[in-house]
């Protein structure tokens, strides 16, 4: 277990977002088929209104919060990229929608397990918002998925 500030997980998730944005948009490059680009594109402007949500959270937060240590058990290997060469160039609409909720799962986790460890229910407050965030932004995903299915 290590110890962390809340503000050093905050920065970790919305790096995270960021260079997801950035994967997302690499595939968008090298893709051909017209829905999954669709697919693809929505994915890398979903994170980047994470991302974004995450840094204008951290503008209004308290210091006292983003200050706050606390030990976790979460290593960074939680929020890890996919490596762009392991993704298969024939890619169907359930191998996006099934890789996106794969990664937004792994924020979904770490946000989880921030608040439970959390002892100041300030913190803990911070990760179930940031949890219900994800999760709902993963349910717009399903839907945006589902939507593309119909083009």
């Amino acid at each position: 277990m290590r110890f962390e500030q809340v503000r050093d997980i905050l920065d970790h998730a919305r790096e995270f977002h960021k260079c997801l944005g950035e994967f997302y948009q690499n595939l968008v490059e090298h893709e051909e088929a017209a829905r999954i680009k669709m697919l693809l594109e929505y994915l890398g402007r979903h994170e980047k209104f994470l991302e974004q949500g995450i840094a204008n959270f951290e503008e209004i937060a308290s210091e006292q919060v983003l200050d706050t240590w606390f030990q976790f058990t979460q290593d960074k290997a939680t929020l890890k990229l996919p490596n762009s060469k392991n993704i298969k160039s024939d890619m169907s609409v359930e191998d996006v929608i099934r890789m996106g909720l794969e990664l937004d799962d792994c924020l979904i986790k770490l946000y989880k397990d921030a608040a439970e460890d959390s002892e100041v229910p300030e913190v803990k407050e911070v990760f179930n918002n940031l949890l219900k965030m994800e999760q709902e932004e993963e349910h717009h995903l399903v839907r945006a998925a589902l939507d593309s299915r119909d083009i």
